[in-house]
């Protein structure tokens, strides 16, 4: 597979048109943390820089126009992931990475699809895809510099961190959570706990 077959100017300029500005140049960043995390963890970088780039993809969907397309295309959509937007991008984005951006990969589709809630025993894609979009240098939270230092250290203690701060947040909030995401952490805990 070879990068420039995914990513390229015009395919670049499409990605701004479709997402914005402001989240492409985020997207930017997710793909530069996804390189260097591959590199520190020995997995294939350009499967780590695509699924970093394209991870929001999904949001090329707003919220206005997203059951038309589920519709349109007769998409398959946990129920669960139509009751908050932030759990439902990512599943947009599993199938607009096929069918706008022509990615063929289901490793990396599948590292779309879990950005944001993981799934019960995660790729080490998936993990860098989600921790990258969690430490990326314009994410600025309490923590994230720890956050950051950890990833390179130990992926598994730094998603799971990741993951109790985003469970602890959407409680707070009171917005619904996905089951992905305590079955993630739970597996996780279970994991770094042996």
């Amino acid at each position: 597979m070879k990068i420039t077959d995914y990513i390229n100017d015009e395919n670049l300029q499409t990605l701004k048109n479709d997402i914005g500005e402001k989240r492409c140049s985020h997207s930017l960043n997710v793909m530069e943390e996804c390189k260097k995390l591959a590199n520190n963890y020995g997995i294939e970088e350009e499967k780590a820089i695509i699924a970093g780039l394209y991870h929001d993809c999904g949001k090329f969907i707003q919220r206005s126009n997203a059951y038309e397309f589920i519709e349109q295309y007769n998409l398959v959509i946990k129920e669960e992931f139509l009751k908050n937007y932030q759990l439902l991008h990512p599943a947009l984005g599993y199938y607009v990475g096929k069918i706008k951006y022509n990615i063929k990969d289901e490793e990396i589709i599948n590292a779309i699809y879990y950005h944001t809630t993981l799934r019960p025993d995660p790729t080490l894609l998936d993990k860098i895809v989600y921790i990258a979009d969690a430490i990326e240098p314009s994410r600025d939270y309490e923590g994230v510099e720890d956050l950051r230092k950890l990833a390179y250290i130990d992926l598994d203690s730094a998603v799971l961190l990741s993951l109790e701060n985003t469970i602890i947040d959407i409680i707070k909030k009171k917005k619904y959570l996905g089951l992905d995401s305590i079955i993630s952490r739970n597996h996780l805990l279970e994991k770094i706990s042996r």
